[in-house]
């Protein structure tokens, strides 16, 4: 499933889709729905996650409740985790200790200096 591409500053219009999960290299996952008079719409919390395991993102992505956030993508390496996070300046990076080729932690203190 492609990845959802916008820009995680604005919200999501309504749109043909009940709910999009996330694949095992990342993805988005938000509800809407469409009719008529869309109900106003809500900004939702940009959330992107690195980690090596392809399980864990899939997992942390379905226990993400739908409600108010857009999971925009994953990464299994730190250079990919920060790409991502570069690319689409997410509210939430969820992002592991055990990254093949960076520390997370340092992956994390480097994107917020």
């Amino acid at each position: 499933m492609p990845l959802l591409d916008h820009d995680p500053h604005l919200p999501l219009a309504a749109l043909d889709v009940a709910d999009v999960r996330s694949s095992a290299t990342g993805g988005a996952r938000f509800s809407a729905h469409v009719d008529d008079n869309p109900p106003a719409l809500e900004l939702l919390t940009s959330v992107v996650i690195v980690d090596p395991h392809p399980p864990v993102r899939d997992g942390l992505s379905l226990l993400l409740p739908p409600e108010g956030l857009a999971v925009l993508g994953g990464a299994s390496t730190g250079a990919g985790g920060e790409a991502l996070i570069a690319r689409h300046e997410p509210d939430i990076a969820l992002v592991a200790a055990d990254l093949p080729d960076v520390d997370g932690i340092t992956l994390v203190r480097r994107r917020a200096s």
